[in-house]
């Protein structure tokens, strides 16, 4: 979700999608890859080499869909505190943690 972030928080703010997503997605889709070769996904335990091209984009299509979907739900309830985020850097160009961590503190109180 962390990597599907970005590329989502642009289309849910800008309505569009740089071509920074690509890496986003790459890293995202590496990490698919993992889920399904730990046995964590909905095939269960299994020999990974021996899935068909289509089963395993099947599945990783369903993976990545799930986790999008979370993704953008976070995302859109958090909008406006993105937007103050993006705000303050815009003015400051570096953001403390501490500070990050009082707007993001303030915004959901």
């Amino acid at each position: 979700m962390v990597a599907l972030a970005g590329a989502l928080a642009e289309e849910v703010v800008l309505g569009t999608r740089s071509t920074g997503a690509a890496g986003d997605y790459t890293q995202a889709l590496q990490m698919v890859e993992k889920i399904i070769a730990s046995g964590m996904s909905s095939l269960g335990v299994v020999n990974v080499e021996k899935l068909s091209s289509s089963q395993r984009e099947k599945v990783s299509g369903e993976i990545l869909s799930q986790l999008e979907e979370k993704t953008r739900e976070i995302i859109v309830e958090q909008k406006e505190t993105l937007i103050k985020l993006v705000e303050v850097l815009q003015e400051e160009e570096v953001l403390s943690g501490d500070k990050f961590r009082g707007i993001i503190t303030n915004d959901a109180a």
